[in-house]
């Protein structure tokens, strides 16, 4: 009886093809999940500060945009309503109050202010802490979070240090998260170029690199990117708007 053999440089080339296949292919099978908001409108190009700009996102997400209003004007209004003098401390430094700032937009647009609450990721008092857990049920719920990476060393001490947004601190509309394995991600809007966000571009995740694709993703989208939950910031403030 004949006898039908596979030429060895069939079989070479096969498995060649085969292990390229799986060197090349997308890393989702390795435990990669995400969520994002639906009908999160694009970023607000950064005007300002990051912490206005996030904010005004926020307002116009929720419908705080006049007609014919700027993105850059309702930035404008944002730093009006956010910034704060500490003129009693030396040098009389400017804080940033994200949750009473956007609770004055709506009330100037004659609108009632959903529940706005403000937690961070790192505290002695358990009160004021919100877990990734609690990011990601807000984003499954629809609702996005203003974010808040903070480097300094103090502002690990807990809420009322890390929500004066001192100037190493950069803020970003959060509008989703991402699983990779066991890191956790933050899918932020936030306008700026990777130059602009001073050390919170230590915390972008280079999604290629992981093999992550970014066709037609909200983190490949212009002003979007991939931010790190535990990483080189010593605290996150997080804004929740409603619910």
């Amino acid at each position: 009886m004949s006898e039908t053999r596979t030429p060895t440089h069939v079989i070479l080339t096969l498995i060649a093809t085969l292990v390229i296949a799986l060197i090349c292919s997308p890393i989702w099978a390795v435990g990669v999940s995400w969520e994002a908001v639906d009908g999160a409108g694009g970023a607000i190009d950064l005007y300002r500060n990051s912490h206005c700009t996030a904010t005004a996102w926020m307002a116009r997400h929720h419908g705080l945009r006049n007609s014919g209003e700027t993105d850059q004007r309702l930035v404008a209004t944002a730093w009006v309503y956010l910034q704060h003098c500490e003129c009693d401390k030396p040098g009389s430094p400017t804080v940033w109050k994200v949750a009473d700032g956007l609770g004055k937009m709506f009330g100037a647009r004659n609108r009632t202010a959903p529940t706005i609450r403000e937690r961070c990721r790192t505290s002695s008092n358990a009160s004021e802490r919100a877990s990734f857990a609690d990011y990601s049920a807000a984003i499954d719920a629809g609702r996005p979070v203003i974010v808040t990476f903070c480097y300094d060393s103090s502002s690990a001490s807990g809420l009322a240090a890390a929500a004066r947004r001192e100037k190493s601190c950069f803020s970003a509309a959060g509008i989703g998260y991402m699983k990779y394995g066991d890191q956790l991600f933050l899918i932020c809007r936030h306008g700026a170029t990777t130059s602009e966000m001073g050390p919170a571009a230590q915390d972008v995740v280079d999604a290629a690199a992981l093999g992550i694709n970014t066709a037609g993703k909200p983190w490949g989208e212009s002003g979007t990117s991939l931010l790190k939950w535990n990483g080189a910031s010593k605290n996150v403030v997080l804004v929740f708007v409603g619910g």
